[in-house]
């Protein structure tokens, strides 16, 4: 089930947008903030141990790309392209990657994939229907990466999403996803599955349909399906947004500026909701956790505001903390940087804005702006081990 990733990706795509074409100075950027090029970025991910930088890219060059780090935290030359999980059955099917993202402890990259579906009774339609994966999970060893394997989709996921989300727990027990489709239904749902000490997927025990033992009762057998909690029905859902401050607790931001708390154990309730007061109606809401202290922020999608929130063994606390910035159209999930003081630095059209909190992680300090080469900024990465901000952009001045 190993395989050696083959070819190598272009990294550096000199594209004709941004200052390059404009012929502007290139943006004045901290020494903790690396853009690289990447086309199309919709999610970034960063592996510190091993020294790893992915990115799901939609653009120029769809699909996975991954640089390697040297020892100053700068990406490599060139970006390996990771190969797709893509049913023998499917023909050429159009598939491209949605969300990366590493496990905390482990050299291990989870990828959500989504992808175009043929016309019903095509013989590639039921191929995908029957065999296409969502879940690709890849590690790093002896200096690549391999594909372990492809895990979740058929009747429990929706393969032709245009957003995706993943999450995992700080202590990498469980792997959080969204969206799900429950069998024989088309209600939206949330799941995880159990990880074990190496980061990796574990089969959970699925009922046999009309199967009894020599006992009268009913057979399991394992399977990789997901456990999963049924979500309201928001329609075709843009946007995901999920952050885990614990393997029982998992967040997901909702369409009208709010967020939905999930309890997997059903401590005090199996879901949740809490409204932010300040954040519009109609905004998505997109969540980050901070690293360090216990608190979360988030925004809402092209909308002027931030919001913080302290959290006790994963249940919000207390009200919110909002802040107003005009021009600050936030157009990706908060990213929190450990930087002295600690900021918190959002995507913004073609900048990213950062705001510095206290050292309690209160959003009382200033705005910072730092203008990007890209269209719009909508995933970043901020690197423990590095003290560095990862950022995509459409051209390198």
């Amino acid at each position: 089930m190993m395989q050696k990733v083959q070819g190598i990706g272009l990294a550096l795509l000199l594209g004709a947008a941004g200052w390059l074409a404009a012929q502007e100075a290139p943006p004045v950027l901290p020494k903790e903030v690396k853009l690289f090029a990447a086309t199309g970025a919709v999610s970034v991910a960063v592996c510190d141990e091993q020294g790893l930088l992915a990115a799901a890219c939609r653009g120029a060059v769809s699909g996975v790309q991954l640089w390697k780090l040297d020892p100053d935290g700068v990406p490599s030359a060139e970006a390996v392209t990771l190969p797709p999980a893509v049913p023998a059955g499917a023909g050429a099917l159009q598939v491209g990657p949605l969300r990366v993202l590493f496990h905390p402890r482990q050299p291990v990259l989870y990828v959500w994939q989504g992808c175009v579906l043929p016309p019903q009774g095509a013989p590639e339609r039921q191929a995908a229907d029957a065999e296409f994966r969502c879940l690709v999970v890849y590690r790093w060893t002896n200096n690549a990466m391999e594909t372990v394997g492809s895990f979740v989709g058929g009747t429990h996921a929706f393969l032709h999403v245009g957003a995706a989300a993943l999450a995992v727990d700080p202590e990498g027990r469980r792997l959080f996803m969204a969206p799900l489709r429950p069998v024989g239904a088309t209600r939206t749902a949330i799941g995880w599955l159990d990880l074990d000490a190496e980061g990796l997927p574990k089969q959970t025990p699925v009922l046999k349909p009309g199967s009894l033992d020599n006992r009268g009762l009913e057979e399991f057998e394992m399977a990789w399906h997901p456990y999963r909690m049924d979500v309201p029905d928001f329609g075709d859902q843009p946007l995901w947004s999920l952050v885990a401050p614990s393997a029982t607790v998992l967040w997901s931001g909702t369409p009208n500026g709010g967020l939905f708390i999930f309890d997997t154990e059903n401590r005090r309730a199996a879901v949740a909701y809490c409204s932010v007061p300040g954040i519009k109606s109609s905004a998505w809401t997109m969540l980050a956790m901070d690293p360090i202290r216990p608190q979360f922020f988030g925004v809402g999608q092209y909308w002027p505001a931030i919001f913080r929130m302290a959290h006790a063994e994963g249940y919000p606390t207390l009200l919110p903390e909002t802040r107003y910035e005009e021009g600050a159209a936030c157009s990706s999930e908060p990213v929190v940087m450990t930087t002295e003081p600690p900021r918190v630095a959002v995507g913004g059209g073609r900048s990213v804005h950062a705001w510095t909190s206290d050292k309690n992680g209160r959003l009382g300090g200033e705005r910072l702006v730092w203008p990007v080469p890209s269209a719009e900024v909508r995933a970043m990465a901020w690197s423990v081990r590095f003290k560095t901000l990862y950022v995509p952009a459409e051209g390198l001045p």
